[in-house]
């Protein structure tokens, strides 16, 4: 239970909640995190998916990679979004 967020450069770019997941990139590409999770007020629970289980599962399901690709790419996108010009256009449209 509980709930985190995942933070970059001091940005928050979205909440995670139960059964929520991050760190695609980094087991996809097998490359350091570029994001980190915060946990909130009443703290969260945690699980770690090593690259040799990932793999396995991967295996065992795959249709598990294309999916996590798709996912990758939309986080990318709204990673770019939030940490350059759409992150002050939104504000800018908030102050109005």
């Amino acid at each position: 239970m509980g709930e985190a967020h995942v933070v970059k450069q001091g940005k928050v770019l979205f909440k995670l909640r139960e059964g929520g997941h991050f760190g695609e990139l980094s087991l996809l590409n097998d490359l350091k995190t570029s994001a980190r999770a915060i946990a909130g007020d009443l703290g969260c629970t945690t699980q770690v998916l090593l690259p040799e289980d990932y793999e396995a599962l991967r295996q065992r399901f795959p249709d598990l990679q294309p999916s996590l690709e798709l996912l990758v790419e939309e986080r990318l996108r709204l990673t770019r979004w939030l940490m350059g010009a759409g992150l002050s256009e939104m504000g800018a449209q908030t102050a109005a």
